[in-house]
């Protein structure tokens, strides 16, 4: 399945639903392209991974480039609903540590975390 994003103004955030899988190549890329134009608008960027399947090597690599964006500019960036699959990868890479990572976007959403470092 080709990843498909769709991103959407909640608030004071940008909320990027993700669909598919982010794999090698262009998905890798684009996932932190969106990011990246997001930050443009926001201080704070959910990425809703609900829909997302799976993510490889070069998925994390985009993530931890879309991570590291945010916190080059002070923003934020929260990972939600990741299954179960991608939070054993964080887990196994120790990002688990590093990216903000929520069960739900309501959770997500209830957080003003990029407040504080305002």
């Amino acid at each position: 399945m080709e990843m498909n994003l769709e991103g959407r103004q909640s608030g004071e955030r940008i909320v990027i639903h993700c669909c598919g899988r982010i794999v090698y190549r262009e998905e890798a890329v684009a996932i932190w392209r969106v990011v990246q134009q997001a930050l443009q608008y926001s201080q704070e960027v959910v990425l809703d991974f609900a829909q997302v399947e799976i993510v490889d090597s070069a998925g994390l690599g985009g993530l931890v480039v879309a991570h590291s964006l945010a916190a080059e500019q002070g923003k934020l960036l929260k990972i939600v609903s990741a299954n179960r699959s991608v939070q054993e990868l964080f887990e196994l890479t120790n990002l688990a540590s590093v990216f903000e990572t929520y069960p739900n976007l309501s959770a997500a959403l209830e957080t003003r975390n990029w407040a504080a470092n305002a």
